[in-house]
């Protein structure tokens, strides 16, 4: 059951950015199916990302080692997804914000590493840029 725990944990660390996005995405659809409620087929399709929201949810609970600090994590996912509460459906759009803090450590990383790459190798360096010197390798 730990390795089971495990592998999935390393699954959302590995693909966090890929799955926030695509989570996000399902967010703004959801919101926007909720918009207009008088359809039967919106509903239905708004229910189905409901329950993909409480699947993921459950299965991200299940997965955490301490299940106490994983809900205070994320209460707000369970609020959004009461029925009875669908006014709150807004404050599912709090989890994108993870994905804009993420999304800006790997910028400030990719950046970082361009650095290097530049002042070490002299890529992305433009010709008759003398500020950054190319080091010869060899």
């Amino acid at each position: 059951m730990r390795a089971l725990r495990t592998s999935i944990n390393q699954f959302f660390v590995t693909y966090d950015i890929a799955w926030e996005t695509f989570m996000a995405i399902l967010v703004i659809v959801w919101l926007l199916l909720g918009a207009e409620p008088r359809r039967p087929a919106f509903n239905m399709v708004a229910d189905a990302i409901t329950m993909f929201f409480a699947i993921e949810f459950a299965v991200r609970f299940l997965a955490a080692f301490e299940h106490r600090a994983y809900f205070r994590a994320h209460w707000i996912d369970v609020v959004t997804l009461l029925p009875f509460l669908r006014g709150f459906r807004l404050l599912r759009l709090l989890r994108m914000l993870r994905l804009i803090r993420a999304t800006r450590g790997l910028a400030s990383a990719v950046d970082a590493n361009s650095s290097v790459a530049t002042a070490t190798w002299g890529i992305g360096q433009r010709p008759g840029d003398e500020s950054v010197r190319a080091v010869s390798i060899g």
